[in-house]
């Protein structure tokens, strides 16, 4: 049979998911696609549904739509299979295709009525961000598209009130969204009596469960308790969905997204100000990133952060606030973390600060270390500017106090023109090695500016390969722009290494001939030894 290795495929794709390996899960889909279109045997439609739901919980909406794509093309076209693609069509941003494939599920004689409110649910997704994603419509147009929203929710909901919650809760948030923007119609519900009803539907399904309820229950009493101004119950719903087995990057996402787009919480103030700190706290560690940061906005977020994390101890203890905390440390970081530009603001890479007395002895002060190739190769020392976004400070280079040529340790230590405001990182202070089994090996973090954008983290796909006393080797995907970053291990934010480059065939440092795709940075001790041995 052409597809007897189908429940092989379906466990190397959780693997590589499950370690952030998006690289090794974008092979696997690829060489299903290929398959797909060569063979004359159809995948098993319980296969293309599991690798599509594996996908979705990863939120890797790109792939998940391809790999649809390919199935249905291959002639399955299952309702669930047409579903889940229109679900990664509107992840994607394509609402009006996710909308035709919807309409021909909904209209298809044979769709089971499960998956008929599962489509109809999607389907007022579509609307709810066509109404969300657009503020400056018309009346008249948001008007439509809320009343067509409520309309296919309230349908769904109402025929199974116990089953269909998720659609019920989007009924209360999206009606108090249109009664904060002035939009009323006959026949909107009273969504605080709709948010008692939900939370009696909840209150039932517990009593009558032998275990805990599932991460969508979960988030669905969190909701109705905002909807009730509820917010200490609400925290509480909060903490106990973040700790749910089945609470996935997709689900935590899709609740942030709720709350901050149709509830249009803050940090600044109740009861945002707790459930989107811990909320995305644990999006970082399910998901293994952030991008597209706004820096400008990370002190606040800090700020925010620290205050849950005493208000949150002050309720439910010091144990319930430990991801807070390290997403907390984490931000931090981003201060001491600038992007190296050129007099006119293009950037060369990216730069972090240091305490002088680390790597030199008898010197005080703070330096900048970058790469040799960024700094003096990229840009010259008088014409360099470091920039820190998150503090909003941009300070000139003023000289090199030490460098080592790319070819052998591709480091530059620079003075600035001022005193940052921002803190030095934090060094570890023992050698990184690598542990037995392989596949134990630590998780790296690297905050840098790629591509010359904004701030971001990179914690995806992120195992260390192999390492000596001077290369580390990871898999931290990275671009144009990182070379300078720091390189983070994973459970204080200590920086390990200064990362420098990669590339698909780096030479291995695992005792294996050859070479592999990786990321390289130059060990932090390395650095340190050959300064202090000078």
């Amino acid at each position: 049979m052409a597809w007897e290795d189908a429940a092989q495929l379906e466990s190397q794709l959780k693997r590589a998911l499950d370690t952030f390996d998006w690289h090794g899960a974008a092979q696997i889909c690829n060489e299903i696609i290929d398959r797909l279109k060569k063979s004359s045997e159809q995948i098993p439609e319980k296969t293309a549904r599991l690798l599509l739901e594996r996908l979705r919980s990863k939120r890797r909406f790109a792939l998940m739509r391809q790999l649809a794509e390919a199935v249905i093309a291959s002639g399955v076209t299952s309702t669930q299979v047409r579903r889940q693609y229109a679900q990664a069509l509107i992840d994607d941003g394509y609402l009006d295709d996710a909308e035709r494939v919807l309409n021909a599920i909904i209209e298809d004689p044979m769709t089971r009525s499960g998956e008929l409110m599962e489509a109809r649910g999607l389907l007022g997704r579509v609307y709810k961000q066509r109404y969300v994603n657009n503020p400056n419509a018309s009346t008249e147009e948001k008007t439509a598209n809320l009343r067509r929203v409520l309309e296919l929710y309230y349908e769904a909901y109402r025929d199974n009130p116990q089953k269909n919650l998720w659609h019920g809760i989007n009924v209360v948030a999206l009606t108090a969204r249109g009664r904060r923007d002035g939009l009323s119609f006959a026949g909107m519900p009273d969504e605080l009596a709709l948010a008692r009803e939900i939370l009696t539907a909840i209150e039932e399904t517990e009593s009558q469960a032998t275990g805990e309820l599932n991460a969508y229950d979960e988030a669905t009493s969190m909701e109705a308790y905002v909807a009730l101004g509820q917010y200490h119950d609400a925290d509480i719903a909060a903490l106990r969905y973040v700790d749910s087995v089945d609470a996935d990057a997709f689900k935590i996402k899709s609740t942030i997204r709720q709350l901050e787009e149709v509830w249009q919480l803050k940090f600044d103030g109740p009861p945002g100000n707790h459930l989107l700190p811990l909320l995305k706290a644990a999006q970082l560690s399910k998901e293994g990133g952030f991008s597209n940061r706004e820096p400008e906005k990370v002190a606040g977020e800090v700020q925010a952060v620290g205050l849950a994390v005493e208000e949150l101890e002050a309720l439910f203890g010091t144990a319930r606030t430990v991801t807070l905390k390290w997403y907390k440390l984490g931000l931090e970081q981003c201060n001491a973390v600038a992007r190296i530009e050129k007099p006119d603001g293009r950037a060369c890479g990216t730069g972090w600060l240091v305490k002088a007395s680390d790597f030199f002895e008898g010197r005080e002060g703070v330096l900048l270390l970058t790469n040799e190739h960024v700094i003096p190769r990229c840009v010259r020392p008088k014409d360099a500017q470091a920039n820190f976004q998150t503090i909003g400070e941009t300070l000139p280079v003023k000289e090199i106090i030490w460098t080592s040529p790319i070819a052998e340790l591709d480091a530059t230590f620079v003075t600035l023109d001022g005193e940052p405001k921002a803190k030095p990182l934090v060094l570890h202070d023992e050698a990184v090695e690598m542990p037995q089994p392989p596949e134990a090996a630590p998780r790296l973090y690297i905050i840098g500016h790629p591509m010359g954008r904004d701030i971001e983290f990179s914690i995806q796909d992120n195992h260390l390969l192999a390492c000596n006393e001077t290369l580390l080797h990871y898999r931290t995907p990275t671009e144009p722009g990182s070379s300078g970053s720091p390189v983070f291990e994973s459970e204080r934010w200590r920086v390990v290494a200064l990362h420098h480059g990669g590339g698909a065939n780096v030479t291995r440092l695992d005792g294996v001939n050859g070479t592999y795709e990786a990321n390289e940075g130059i060990a932090i001790r390395a650095i340190v030894k050959r300064i202090q041995s000078a």
